[in-house]
């Protein structure tokens, strides 16, 4: 029997937004200007390990989020 699998019949790319790269980079601009406004450097380095920094405090923030989401979803007693 053969498989079929979605990937295979799929007729183009996955479609992927800006947005969230976008957002990112805003942030990470931002801590540069920041960087340079107090004497300091923002070399290729220190955008890279921005960038992952404001990664991870997003996903931080969204597993948190979801965290709250799911205990108040399986939680018998509400409260407000």
């Amino acid at each position: 029997s053969e498989i079929s699998f979605d990937h295979l019949q799929y007729p183009g790319v996955v479609p992927r937004s800006f947005v969230g790269a976008s957002i990112l980079a805003v942030a990470c601009k931002f801590a540069c200007i920041l960087t340079s406004l107090f004497g300091g450097t923002c070399s290729p380095m220190m955008v890279q390990v921005l960038a992952r920094f404001f990664l991870a405090l997003f996903n931080i923030g969204c597993m948190h989020q979801l965290a709250i989401a799911v205990d108040k979803r399986l939680s018998r007693t509400h409260q407000a």
